[in-house]
């Protein structure tokens, strides 16, 4: 059976696991049918043309008007109306974030992190946002459910970003670290910011590649006992190499 690469918000939680009981117990969960309905995916393409994202220095380019954002959302979701309704709502708050908060957003490149399934993947967004004369690297987190939560995901998270973006980079060595959820009030949700500055109290870059792989494994065991606990055959369904 094929190990399939984790979400990134859920590789985040799991890594935060404390023991491999725990971490065995939110793959499970993660395993068990959820009904489906899409990801967030048509909201992160269009993220830059919310926030109207430079590829200069912090240049002034022409707002993508927000009914062609719309637009883009909805031609990127596969998953009929419930995906489209909660794209639309995560990518009207982006938007509006950029407005009310009077955000200045740039383009910004950098590897991804190497994962054991389907190269690397990106524990922020390509760009880099002024706020009140602070600028800090994003994640948008638009679940509500199941989301980067506790301090130890957080820590979790903000590792990450410290060593695969900011220490790779002398001009972002006083960049803060960002996490941006998208809390509901009075049924309309809206971007909340937590920033981190830390140096402190973060994980080596070697635990992280650790616990990335940790998870990994794990997941790779409990993918292949899978079709074993539904349908029993000679062995107990478990390998003792995984496929990465």
């Amino acid at each position: 059976m094929k190990t399939h690469r984790l979400p990134t918000t859920d590789l985040v939680r799991f890594c935060a696991a404390e023991n491999e009981a725990e971490l065995e117990k939110l793959l499970m969960a993660f395993i068990k049918p959820s009904g489906g309905g899409g990801g967030y995916a048509p909201t992160r393409q269009s993220e830059h043309d919310a926030l109207n994202a430079s590829k200069g220095f912090f240049d002034q380019t022409t707002r993508v008007p927000r009914d062609q954002i719309l637009r883009q959302v909805i031609s990127a979701c596969s998953y009929g109306r419930p995906q489209e309704t909660r794209n639309l709502e995560t990518i009207s708050a982006v938007y509006d974030a950029g407005i009310k908060n009077n955000w200045s957003c740039r383009y910004y490149w950098c590897e991804g992190v190497n994962v054991p399934v389907s190269g690397s993947v990106k524990f922020w967004s390509d760009m880099i946002i002024v706020n009140d004369g602070i600028a800090f690297l994003p994640y948008f987190d638009y679940r509500q459910e199941r989301g980067i939560i506790t301090g130890s995901q957080k820590n979790i998270l903000y590792s990450l970003q410290h060593h695969w973006v900011r220490k790779q980079d002398p001009d972002l060595i006083s960049l803060s670290l960002g996490l941006v959820r998208f809390p509901r009030k009075n049924g309309i949700r809206y971007a909340s910011v937590e920033l981190s500055d830390r140096n402190d109290s973060l994980f080596s870059i070697e635990e992280l590649e650790e616990r990335i792989l940790t998870v990994y494994r794990k997941w790779a065991e409990l993918s292949l006992d899978k079709p074993a606990r539904t349908k029993r055959s000679g062995t107990d369904g478990r390998q003792d190499n995984f496929p990465f």
